[in-house]
């Protein structure tokens, strides 16, 4: 009979790229917010490319975590991978879209601040108390991407987190800074994320001038 061998090691992950700016855009515009379900996802949307969510604090963020100040609005996260609930500020076009959705749950959909603020949703405007299963939460995020025009294995519920990390890196380049955008536990971590690596290699060493003064005879000897 044959032998099982087990495995070691870790299982090696799938690498996930991030969007450019306008493909996010794009993937916003295919949302129908005259619906209930357009007008979640959009939001959805919103958290994951703004604030790099997790597919779990997406789909554990509940009606009530919405805390808005007189100066700002901010999401309370449970439990991310630091083994810390935190509250996180959003980008002004987050905020707004996050408020405007707290307020139809609460008006529109009779929710209660320990409903789910993503809850499922079937046909248009269905609105159930039930949260949202991962594979719910990735068929929306392809879904959107095939709308827009993007190949749909191109995109998972890991995309907007990718995607928000390395525009972090892009706008500041200090890991310790994004690791408290991210909310990593370590600093190691983001550099799993950083997609620029090839090309800031490239960009070193093209700028990269290593020339003798005089060109090597034949023999080697200046």
């Amino acid at each position: 009979s044959l032998v099982r061998i087990p495995q070691t090691g870790r299982r090696r992950k799938r690498v996930c790229m991030p969007l450019s700016a306008q493909e996010v855009v794009t993937i916003f515009e295919t949302c129908d917010r005259a619906c209930s379900k357009g007008r979640r996802d959009l939001v959805i949307f919103c958290v994951a490319f703004g604030c790099a969510l997790r597919s779990s604090e997406i789909r554990g963020l509940e009606v009530g975590d919405v805390h808005i100040t007189s100066e700002r609005v901010l999401l309370y996260i449970r439990a991310p991978k630091s083994g810390r609930d935190i509250l996180i500020g959003m980008p002004s076009w987050t905020s707004a879209e996050v408020e405007s959705w707290q307020r139809v749950r609460l008006e529109d959909h009779n929710a209660r601040y320990t409903d789910p603020l993503f809850p499922t949703v079937y046909g248009s405007d269905n609105v159930t108390d039930r949260q949202l299963s991962h594979r719910s939460l990735s068929r929306i995020f392809k879904r959107a991407a095939e709308r827009a025009g993007i190949r749909p294995d191109r995109v998972s519920t890991h995309t907007g987190r990718v995607t928000a990390i390395n525009a972090a890196l892009s706008i500041s380049g200090d890991y310790g800074i994004v690791r408290e955008y991210s909310r990593h536990s370590n600093i190691g971590s983001v550099g799993e994320y950083d997609r620029r690596k090839g090309r800031l290699a490239d960009a070193i060493t093209s700028k990269l001038r290593y020339q003798p003064k005089r060109q090597l005879s034949k023999k080697g000897v200046m």
